[in-house]
């Protein structure tokens, strides 16, 4: 799975693609749902500034692709599209393990995965 059909996957489990979604009693946004933390940490992290007239959505997706870049050397996509909704790395196996977003996201990774073949 490349950044991209990872970036659609997990927008599309996110919010369904709807680029002015807000989550989370007010804390997340966009089509990522992001909150305000966890894309200042890692935007720092992975040396993603904002680019003058970007859309938000756009360099949250920038983000995101570096997050999945970095974390899918050592994790299968849907562990790290879990460590995304969780904010930690989350095993299958545990308690934590949110299986109705697992299931999300698998349907919209094997979408994202048949149409830019």
């Amino acid at each position: 799975m490349t950044a991209s059909q990872f970036g659609f996957a997990l927008y599309m489990t996110e919010s369904q693609g709807n680029h002015e979604a807000w989550g989370d009693g007010g804390c997340a946004v966009g089509l990522y749902q992001v909150h305000a933390a966890w894309l200042f940490e890692h935007a720092n992290k992975y040396h993603v500034a904002p680019l003058v007239d970007e859309r938000f959505n756009d360099w949250v997706a920038r983000v995101v692709s570096a997050f999945y870049s970095d974390w899918s050397r050592t994790l299968p996509q849907l562990e790290v599209a879990m460590f995304f909704h969780r904010g930690h790395q989350v095993p299958p196996a545990s308690d934590e393990w949110d299986g109705e977003y697992a299931n999300r996201f698998a349907r919209y990774a094997a979408l994202a995965t048949a149409i830019t073949r």
